[in-house]
């Protein structure tokens, strides 16, 4: 589609009608139920993936922005235009799920505008955490990493053990997809020991996400890349992770599962074990047929290409029929 379309597309939907009136002045409720409105979009997000439900929030993200010019109380205003950012935050992220880019930067540099209006550190530290993890999509560690010391920047450096724990993880696998196996391994020890000094503090809405599976996961990851970037002798390691944190995802993190699925078969495949690696794979498509993601299938070609050149055609064709039939 050519940029005047696409100009087009986002005019027409911002000239749509919002689907619910917008109250005159806007009470603390208002602002409750907008969060709640948000976090339900993240549990449809996470299980089923951004295709789910990116329509209606950016709908919803379009008809939020009028609560804005609404009266509000400065402690109600305040909280008001942090929901509003995140609100634009959870678009993005399901944009990016679905490969819509200049939506997706549009709704992030509005959530960045606003987060950064309302002083909102540890929300501006979680874009940042966000515009990351597409140049980490994308292969470009070096960005990536710079997005998550900005993050670092933000949230000020540990002043939320969560957030520092959940960037400093995304900076290890920068370095392991960069080939810094010391770097790597480095920041996931400072990650652990911020997420256990975290434990008991609250995390955020848009962080909540982060938790000691997710880490494991996430751990798993890291020596999935770094098997592939410096020695295959970090397999065994990923398999470990991943196995442990795919038997203890729950329903409501669907996609994260199959991402982790993914990178198990792989970790499988490189270290040698080849039938374990297939039926892993298996797993993985058969969990991410319900997740509405272009992500899945980028994130899964990679295993085909690897397959390929290892010689595992079962493996491979695995990966090729799942690729065609998400065409």
């Amino acid at each position: 589609m050519d940029g005047s379309a696409e100009v087009r597309r986002m005019r027409e939907r911002e000239n749509r009608k919002p689907y619910l009136p917008v109250p005159r002045r806007v009470g603390m409720a208002d602002v409750v139920r907008l969060e709640e409105l948000t976090a339900r979009y993240r549990s449809v997000d996470y299980p089923r993936g951004g295709g789910a439900c990116r329509d209606e929030l950016r709908d919803a993200a379009a008809w939020a922005e009028g609560l804005l010019d609404c009266h509000a109380a400065a402690d109600v205003r305040r909280r008001l235009v942090i929901a509003v950012a995140d609100l634009h935050n959870v678009a993005a992220w399901t944009c990016f799920d679905t490969g819509e880019r200049a939506w997706m930067r549009r709704h992030w540099a509005r959530a960045l505008e606003l987060a950064r209006e309302a002083g909102a550190d540890d929300l501006v530290a979680n874009i940042r955490y966000r515009l990351g993890r597409v140049h980490l999509h994308d292969e470009e560690p070096r960005r990536a990493a710079d997005q998550f010391e900005a993050g670092l920047f933000a949230v000020g450096r540990g002043r939320s053990s969560h957030t520092t724990a959940l960037l400093r993880t995304n900076q290890a696998w920068a370095h392991a997809k960069a080939g810094r196996e010391a770097a790597a391994q480095a920041r996931l020890s400072e990650a652990f020991d911020h997420l256990d000094r975290a434990d008991g503090e609250p995390p955020a809405a848009w962080s909540k996400f982060f938790d000691l599976v997710d880490f494991v996961a996430m751990t798993g990851v890291v020596h999935t890349e770094l098997a592939q970037s410096c020695d295959a002798r970090h397999a065994p390691t990923a398999v470990a992770a991943l196995h442990a944190a795919t038997e203890r995802y729950g329903a409501d993190m669907g996609r994260s599962r199959v991402f982790s699925l993914i990178a198990l078969s792989t970790a499988n495949l490189l270290g040698g074990d080849d039938d374990e690696a297939v039926r892993v794979a298996r797993a993985a498509v058969e969990a991410g047929a319900a997740v509405h993601s272009e992500r899945v299938s980028d994130r899964i070609r990679p295993l085909g290409r690897l397959a390929h050149r290892r010689g595992n055609r079962e493996l491979a064709a695995v990966v090729s029929d799942f690729v065609g039939s998400r065409c």
